[in-house]
This record gives C-alpha cells, sequence and structure tokens, in this order.
C-alpha cells in the first residue's frame, strides 16, 4: 500500500469552522434579525421555509455539475462561497424594506444550507485520492466555532442590535473564500478515465439505484425535525421559561460544546461501534432530550438538557457522512452528499419551519414537544431497518 500524503486538515477545519459561525448567525438568528426589521413568525417560518426549498433544488444541480466536473471542487466552492457573501452585502446597502429583506435573507438562507455538501465532499475528494485528513477533527472545528459565535452573538445582538449580523457573515465568507482558494488540488479524475460504467446516476436512477440510503436519509428528517424548530424559533422556547437572549445563545453553545468530545472520537468511535450503531445511538439521545425538554420546569433545566446534543449531533455528523458514503457508489458521492443535505436542511427545515410558525402561533410549548418526541419514535424506528445490513440485500454496506 502507498504511504498516505498529508492532508489540508488544518486550513479544511478553518473553513468547517467558518462555515458553521455563519450557519448559526443565519438559523440561529433569524428570528431575531427578521423580527428586527418587522417580521412576525409566520413571516419568519415562510422566509425561512422557502429558504430550504430553494436549497432542495440548488444542492441537487451542485451535486449533478459536481459529480460531471473533472475539475478540483475547490474552484466550484470559492465561487459558490462569492455568491454566499454577495446576500448579505445586499442587505446592508439596499434599502431595509419587506421585499428587500425578504428576498435577500431567504437568498442567503438557501445558499449557506446548499453549500454544506460541497463543503463534505471537498474532503471526501481528498480521501478518495491518498490524502490522510481528518473529517472528524475538522467538523469538530466547525462545532467550536458555532459554540463560539452563539456564546457572543447573544450580547452582540443585544448591544449593537440584529445588523450586526451581516457584516460578520461577509468578514467570515472572505475568510473562507481566501483559505479554500488555497486548498491544494487533489489529482483529479482524467475524461478518460470516465468510462460510461462510472457515470453519474440520473436523478431517476439514483432513487432506484440507493433505496437503503432514500430510507436513511428519511429518518435522518425526522430526527432533525424538532431540532430545526429549536434552531429557528429558540427565541419562543427560551421567553417560554422567561429567559433572555443571553440565554438564549448559552444553549446554542452548550449544544455545539457537547457534541464536540463525539465529533473528535468520531473515527474511533466508528471503529469501534460501526456507522449504524452509532446512528442508532444518536437516534436514542434525540428522542431522550426531546422527552426531557418535555419536563423541564424552567430555562436552567432546559439550557442543560442541551448537553444530550453530545449523544444526538456528536454521533450523527461523522457517522451520517460516512454512512452515506458507505452505501453510494464513487460516482455519485457528491449527489448523495448534496441528497443528505435536501433531506436535513432543505425539506426537514421547510417543514420544520412552516410548521413551526404555524404551532408557535396556535398551540402551546409542551404540545411543540409532543409533536417532536412522536417524530423521533419515528425516526428511531426508520433510522434501526435503514443501518440493518441483513435488509436490503442487494445494497450492500462498504468497509471504510
Amino acid at each position: 500500500m502507498s504511504e498516505m500524503r498529508k492532508g489540508p486538515t488544518g486550513r479544511y477545519s478553518i473553513i468547517q469552522g467558518g462555515y458553521w459561525i455563519n450557519f448559526l448567525i443565519l438559523t440561529g438568528f433569524a428570528a431575531v434579525f427578521l423580527n428586527g426589521r418587522g417580521f412576525n413568525a409566520r413571516q419568519i417560518g415562510t422566509v425561512t421555509a422557502i429558504g430550504s426549498l430553494l436549497s432542495c433544488l440548488l444542492q441537487q444541480y451542485i451535486g449533478t455539475k459536481a459529480d460531471q466536473s473533472i475539475r478540483p471542487l475547490k474552484w466550484m466552492a470559492a465561487g459558490f462561497l462569492i455568491l454566499c457573501m454577495a446576500a448579505p452585502a445586499a442587505l446592508v446597502f439596499l434599502p431595509h424594506t419587506y421585499l428587500s429583506s425578504f428576498v435577500f435573507f431567504a437568498a442567503a438562507y438557501t445558499l449557506e444550507i446548499s453549500f454544506q455538501p460541497l463543503l463534505s465532499s471537498l474532503c471526501l475528494q481528498f480521501s478518495d485520492h491518498g490524502y490522510d485528513i481528518n473529517f472528524g477533527i475538522a467538523r469538530a472545528a466547525g462545532s467550536f466555532g458555532y459554540a463560539c459565535a452563539a456564546l457572543f452573538m447573544g450580547n452582540l445582538t443585544e448591544q449593537y442590535g440584529a445588523e450586526i449580523i451581516l457584516p460578520l457573515l461577509i468578514g467570515v465568507y472572505g475568510i473562507m473564500i481566501v483559505l479554500t482558494l488555497f486548498l491544494p488540488v487533489p489529482e483529479g479524475r482524467r475524461k478518460e478515465d470516465m468510462h460510461e460504467a462510472n457515470q453519474p446516476s440520473s436523478l431517476k436512477q439514483f432513487f432506484h439505484r440507493y433505496h437503503r440510503f432514500m430510507t436513511a436519509v428519511t429518518g435522518f428528517s425526522l430526527l432533525w425535525f424538532m431540532n430545526s424548530i429549536l434552531g429557528t424559533y429558540m427565541i419562543y422556547f427560551i421567553d417560554y421559561y422567561h429567559g433572555t437572549a443571553a440565554q438564549m445563545s448559552r444553549c446554542f453553545s452548550i449544544m455545539a460544546f457537547a457534541e464536540i468530545p463525539a465529533i473528535v472520537m468520531g473515527s474511533f468511535l466508528m471503529r469501534r461501534m460501526g456507522a449504524g450503531w452509532m446512528l442508532r445511538v444518536s437516534a436514542i439521545g434525540a428522542l431522550a432530550k426531546d422527552v426531557l425538554f418535555f419536563c423541564a420546569p424552567d430555562v436552567t433545566c432546559f439550557m442543560w438538557t442541551n448537553l444530550l446534543h453530545f449523544f444526538q449531533s456528536g454521533f450523527y455528523q461523522v457517522a451520517a457522512v460516512y454512512f452515506c458514503y458507505s452505501i453510494v457508489q464513487p460516482q455519485d458521492i457528491v449527489k448523495g452528499q448534496s441528497f443528505l443535505t435536501i433531506f436535513v436542511s432543505g425539506i426537514c427545515s421547510v417543514a420544520a419551519n412552516y410548521i413551526g410558525g404555524i404551532l408557535i402561533d396556535t398551540v402551546s410549548i409542551p404540545v411543540i414537544y409532543l409533536v417532536g418526541i412522536a417524530c423521533n419514535i419515528a425516526a428511531l424506528v426508520i433510522i434501526w431497518i435503514a443501518v440493518d445490513p441483513h435488509r436490503f440485500a442487494k445494497e450492500k454496506i462498504r468497509r471504510i
């Protein structure tokens, strides 16, 4: 076996950190920003739901183009990040009308979510070409960035107002663009190697070829439904317990710091447990978390219950990427990562943001918790089926 080359884990980790800082700002403070521009809960839900829906369409297109491309992914990723930076820049310089806020915040939300499959695939491209690049360490850096941003964003928005998120987004995207451009170029596929047998699947072929994959991502969507509601409408849950914006930030921070140890140990845990069992533990942790939310008597208990994110997100983040990698053929890798994000950050977010906005306005917080518990019970059953090696006999799980 040839010796593996050293991969750009450090630079890739900073890109992951930047991505999740901006993800926290755009999703966690969407309600704060849009409320500051005069949007109510249903309108906020509509903006974020449209952003999530558009990301589903955009990611499918990106996945197809990336799988067909023989050029290094870093060029596509850098160009995409420039578009990501343009949307918050428009929100800064255009008049603060309802229409411009709606359009460009939805665009920023769409582009941020849509970058996820490219971000994961950047790492997989290096791994495919013999580079030693540690996805677990890099994803942990993402969680660390998310956690640190969560620590400060509540105080920043209280002190400077919700508009402060826009220059922060622009600055972080600028750093990500520079680092992406300075990533090394892995050995790419040559045109003569792209014979017909290795051509990427069409959309119809993909759905017919990967039943295990489609079952898994359906379970993942249900797994993250309640978490997506919390991510957008956290301020309303905090208000229910008579908490503050600073306590909301601490909730996000606790969630992010809690998942870091499990993500760092991701490779070790996969060797010991396997990605399938890690995903099962993730589903059990999510269910336990929602049950404890339902029982939480005050904001302190609500905040510390988020430590169970260690299991839900920590076990999921590494295992889901590599589980999907193990059941999708190499020529469909980016499309597979795209569909993973489409289901979890797209379809799931559309439903969670739209339904969540309606639920916030019409029912009590404990009823919303019961909806989350029901979704997580269904997720546990579906994920258990999807990762069972004895099912879907024609679709073997490859060793990684």
